[in-house]
């Protein structure tokens, strides 16, 4: 059975029989930077399982009383699986039954509709990285061009990977850590966005969605609760936008991410970035 995966990717198992959500599931947990092996059966997990050795298994829309649930209490007896991290996914009306899952020993358990930021906080408190590290905000693959001024000039470098802390961008010569920029990105509506930071790592992106990915790592500073606010929409939209556009049932939602800041909907200054 070949095994999708990528180099120094975390693997998880998405298993349910409802194949549109874990459609966009496996979607979703991709752009975050995860391998992704769906299955559709019990038996078809527990054998994927055992092959693949997942980092983490998501249980979608599992029912109480269902051969998903005599999988779990297998799993949790034998030694290979019973110290990987399971994530239940319940529809509204097994909500009561909520602490049953926990006693059955998973991690976690999220209601459909899943949010998408509580959903990313509790994938990254159960899966730890190199050298122990744990990632705390939500990032997206982003490929656009962004301007990068320090020192007096200005540069313009395709960014990696945009999350609320940071962003990644390839450099053939890496700026020295310390170095402080401001870097102007281009948001989801096309707007610039000046923000502060600082150079934090320049070894390499070695945490990357493109692992191997030479550049630099710059923390923003001094953002603002609209800096924020922005940021936290641009990255929804990258992220899950074209999900819940299509979506003709509530699997996802973003609402704490979606929330209009002040700025929105009022002219901004715009800033070209050449192509």
């Amino acid at each position: 059975m070949k095994i999708p995966v990528g180099i120094d990717r975390k693997r998880v198992v998405i298993a349910g029989d409802d194949p549109v959500f874990t459609t966009y599931l496996s979607i979703l947990l991709n752009r975050l930077g995860l391998d992704i092996i769906p299955v559709t059966s019990p038996a078809e997990t527990q054998e994927m399982i055992h092959v693949a050795r997942p980092d983490i298994i998501l249980l979608v829309s599992i029912q109480p009383s269902t051969p998903w649930l005599r999988l779990l209490r297998q799993m949790k007896k034998q030694q290979t699986t019973r110290f990987t991290p399971v994530i239940a996914i319940i529809d509204e009306s097994a909500k009561a039954k909520r602490d049953s899952y926990f006693k059955l020993g998973c991690a976690g358990v999220l209601t459909k509709p899943v949010e998408v930021a509580e959903l990313n906080t509790l994938l990254w408190n159960v899966i730890v990285l190199p050298e122990g590290r744990r990632r705390r905000t939500l990032r997206v693959a982003y490929d656009r061009k962004i301007s990068l001024s320090y020192h007096g000039k200005t540069e313009y470098h395709y960014a990696v990977s945009l999350s609320e802390g940071g962003i990644q961008i390839r450099q053939k010569r890496p700026l020295i850590m310390g170095t402080l920029v401001e870097a102007t990105i281009s948001l989801a509506d096309g707007s610039p966005l000046r923000l502060k930071g600082m150079v934090i790592d320049k070894i390499g992106i070695y945490d990357s969605l493109f692992p191997g990915v030479r550049g630099i790592t710059i923390g923003f500073r001094e953002l603002t609760a609209d800096d924020t606010l922005r940021l936290r929409g641009t990255i929804a939209r990258i992220l899950a936008g074209d999900i819940l556009e299509e979506q003709e049932e509530p699997y996802l939602t973003a609402d704490a991410y979606l929330v209009e800041s002040p700025s929105e909907g009022l002219p901004t200054p715009q800033t070209q970035i050449p192509g």
